[in-house]
């Protein structure tokens, strides 16, 4: 709980640094005038966005559950999980801290590590797959075309982690065999560093290598058998970044300031495809200076703060808020801390 509560101080302090940065900046008395005309009609919007956007979220989980014969699940139990994972990516990096909790809530639902692994890393890739087939789609129609200069370092910065990515799981579907050698030779390296000791370092290698075989018979079957199950996914993973980016398009609406829509999901997506690998907790600090280069596109600098302060909280916060009140309901942290797989 120390620990715990170290990390969710880390990532408050960084968003207050950052949100209160942007803000001072940009306020001005013009901010208030125009934020008492900001329309209230798309508040609404917004919320129901929010809501479809973990519904669509929680859908391309459990196509990915219910792919597997052995185990079904219900759409809000998915939900859950998912909102869940948003809860535990506050303290850790965004797809570190959702995966590896994900794998713990499927292992209690009696499902195998290498299978609870399998549709984790299927639903972890699922985003960086998209990116990288529509990001190059979206840089060759000059969608970054405008923007400054930063937004394009940053996209292409993105884009070595997001193949790198791509290609560990491809090797993971075809050559588990390759992965086995990394663990085999990691494990030797120990043995022959004298002031490295660790206990059962034999009975660890073995599990881990059991694994990577489950792994690798759970992803060929969804390959092989699974594929209607990962086009359900794959579509109702594009539905979940379309109702989170609409909400940045909502708000700019709400100030009077209309987009040309699929220029502006196309930035969004460039973007994501960026913030996805953010290394801060709940990418705090990164997704509030990023949005700040995406709404001074299109807005007056004295309504900047006030914008991503909105986004910030539709996007993510009401997401953590819910993800922790479901936890709390569905689990004692003194029970998350017991659990080993080994």
């Amino acid at each position: 709980m120390n620990k715990l509560h170290r990390y969710w101080g880390l990532f408050i302090l960084i968003s207050l640094i950052a949100l209160g940065i942007i803000i001072g900046i940009t306020i001005t008395k013009e901010t208030w005038t125009r934020l008492n005309q900001f329309s209230l009609n798309y508040l609404l919007i917004m919320v129901i966005s929010v809501i479809l956007r973990w519904f669509f979220d929680g859908l391309s989980l459990r196509s990915l559950i219910n792919g597997n014969s052995s185990l079904k699940i219900g759409l809000w139990k998915a939900t859950k999980m998912r909102l869940q994972c948003t809860f535990v990516a506050v303290i850790l990096p965004v797809v570190l801290g959702s995966t590896a909790f994900q794998v713990y809530l499927l292992h209690k639902e009696k499902v195998s590590t290498g299978e609870s692994v399998a549709i984790t890393s299927i639903r972890a890739i699922l985003p960086i797959l998209i990116f990288v087939l529509l990001v190059p789609l979206f840089w060759a129609l000059g969608f970054q075309n405008g923007t400054k200069p930063v937004f394009v370092k940053l996209i292409r910065l993105a884009s070595t982690p997001l193949v790198i990515s791509l290609a560990a799981f491809t090797i993971a579907v075809v050559f588990p065999n390759w992965i086995k050698k990394a663990l085999s030779g990691i494990t030797n390296l120990i043995r022959k560093i004298g002031w490295l000791k660790f206990k059962n370092l034999e009975k660890v290698e073995h599990w881990l290598n059991n694994e990577v075989d489950e792994l690798h018979t759970a992803l060929t079957a969804y390959w092989r058998k699974g594929k209607w199950s990962l086009t359900l996914a794959t579509f109702w993973c594009v539905l979940f970044l379309l109702m989170e980016f609409s909400i940045a398009i909502l708000i700019l609406a709400g100030f009077g300031i209309h987009l040309q829509l699929i220029k502006a999901f196309g930035i969004q997506f460039l973007l994501k495809a960026f913030l996805y690998l953010a290394p801060t907790p709940g990418g705090s600090g990164i997704n509030e200076f990023s949005y700040l280069g995406f709404f001074g596109m299109y807005a007056p600098k004295y309504l900047l703060g006030v914008a991503v302060l909105m986004w910030r909280f539709f996007a993510y916060y009401i997401s953590v808020i819910a993800g922790g009140i479901t936890m709390l309901k569905d689990h004692r942290m003194s029970q998350i801390d017991s659990i080993s797989p080994i």
